[in-house]
């Protein structure tokens, strides 16, 4: 058997693998790291010793990837807090968020995840968190986050305008309107600096005052 045909056999078997030991969070597929792999750095030819030596890369990087497990762990952390908030144990649950974050940005580091795609996988916890803060009262916050979420989610999803207005309601920012906040999100789409969304919602605040001050005069 050639060394082109092993080669292929390998690979298609990897590919196997990965399928089926995918999982999910909220619908979204995370893939456990010790099903995935990164050929990208890696070229094939005809040179049946470079080729070797290239699978021999790849098997170290996937078996490097198992002992980190840090998709799972980061899957396991978000779990965890879940329980948590059941619990009414919200210290503990915004430690193993921000744990799970941290999991999953080492996740993304090692799979040379694109920018978009390793926020995507932030903004995950971050929707989880609003509804913590959701459940503590804290509405300014907790809208915070879940336009975090949306600014960093690259599915169009019919609950994001849905979730959106509920926390604009919940934050007594009803005097911004829904197309202004789609506006502000479209302006910050896979925002990395959280502190900008946080002064946009300061910002919105102060502008709520106001409109009170003049409305009672």
């Amino acid at each position: 058997m050639s060394g082109f045909i092993i080669i292929l056999i390998i690979l298609v078997l990897i590919a196997i693998n990965k399928k089926s030991t995918s999982r999910k969070y909220n619908g979204v597929k995370v893939y456990p790291d010790n099903s995935s792999t990164n050929t990208k750095n890696y070229y094939f030819n005809g040179d049946s010793q470079t080729n070797l030596e290239n699978l021999d890369r790849i098997q170290e990087k996937n078996e490097q990837i198992m002992r980190d497990n840090y998709s799972v762990k980061a899957v396991d952390a978000m779990h965890k807090a879940k329980e948590a908030i059941k619990a009414k144990q919200f210290d503990a649950a915004w430690r193993l968020f921000h744990n799970a974050k941290t999991y999953f940005l080492k996740h993304a580091n090692q799979m040379e995840m694109s920018i978009e795609s390793s926020l995507g996988l932030q903004g995950m916890v971050h929707e989880e968190m609003a509804n913590m803060l959701r459940l503590e009262g804290r509405h300014k916050d907790a809208l915070t986050h879940i336009i975090y979420w949306i600014a960093t989610d690259n599915r169009t999803l019919k609950k994001h305008d849905q979730k959106l207005l509920s926390y604009l309601k919940r934050a007594k920012l009803e005097h911004i309107s829904l197309s202004e906040a789609i506006d502000f999100i479209g302006e910050v789409r896979n925002c990395y600096d959280f502190r900008i969304i946080q002064n946009k919602v300061n910002e919105w605040e102060s502008k709520g005052e106001k409109f009170n001050e003049s409305t009672y005069r």
